[in-house]
């Protein structure tokens, strides 16, 4: 899926369940990357209220390194594409 230039808008078009998931990258202590990658996907949750997004919406989690978009990266730029959060919009 390509990424969404503004998943604000998107947000208040559609009224369905939102989830916000929060990576990291590959190398850190699982229990830091699981716990870094939810303060991530909380941060945006947090945007997302702060702009007229319900919080009942809302399902955040954190991911850690799991489904790294990258799994052995060789540059930073693929280090750095790996650090993401996803916001997921169900439109049902």
């Amino acid at each position: 899926m390509p990424p969404c230039p503004d998943p604000w808008a998107l947000a208040k078009e559609y009224t369905g369940k939102i989830t916000v998931t929060g990576y990291t990258d590959i190398g850190n202590d699982w229990s830091l990357s699981k716990s870094l990658s939810i303060r991530r996907a909380e941060a945006v949750s947090k945007w997302l209220t702060g702009h007229s997004v319900q919080g009942s919406r809302l399902n955040t989690n954190g991911a850690g390194w799991a489904h790294a978009v990258y799994p052995t990266p060789a540059t930073n730029a693929e280090h750095s594409a790996n650090r993401r959060v996803t916001v997921t919009i169900r439109t049902s």
